[in-house]
């Protein structure tokens, strides 16, 4: 009973701040866990067919998992969803929904220190683009992958220019 009332306030303080100033429950369990594991990169503008380069910093390796790197271009699009109220009322309402259209992996070594990665942009990606209708948003994401455990997981947006 407790967690759903403190499920229940949370959500209410979220839709109150608007502004999405407090973080979701996920994200937060997420940032306890990559405690210890970090990514930067070099540049934050790349062009497509060109590398970007990755630092990871691992500083404790403990609890992480098997760790990997990659580079992920997340698409978002919105489409209209057409469904029917409890009166049998047509209702058209506009939803986003997001897709990968583009991942690479690497392993990282389990080991502590910085880890140097370049990771390929291709040519025939998409570039980065913000719009009311369809986006395209670029990260290098550094995670440790633990088995029926949740992710631990950082990122770096960077911007891909055509």
């Amino acid at each position: 009973m407790i967690p759903v009332v403190l499920l229940y306030g949370y959500f209410a303080l979220r839709r109150r701040s608007r502004g999405g100033l407090l973080d979701h429950p996920v994200n937060f369990l997420r940032r306890r866990l990559t405690r210890g594991l970090e990514i930067s990169t070099r540049a934050q503008e790349v062009r497509r067919g060109e590398e970007v380069e990755a630092l990871v910093t691992v500083s404790s390796s403990r609890g992480l998992g098997n760790l990997e790197v990659r580079v992920v271009c997340i698409e978002s699009y919105d489409y209209i969803s057409i469904s029917r109220d409890q009166d049998g009322m047509q209702e058209t309402t506009r939803e986003t929904a997001e897709a990968i259209a583009h991942e690479a992996w690497q392993p990282l070594e389990g080991r502590s220190g910085v880890q140097d990665f370049r990771l390929a942009i291709p040519v025939e990606a998409p570039f980065s683009y913000k719009g009311d209708c369809l986006s395209f948003k670029w990260e290098v994401v550094a995670r440790g992958r633990k088995r029926h455990r949740l992710d631990a997981r950082v990122a770096q947006e960077i911007s891909v220019l055509p």
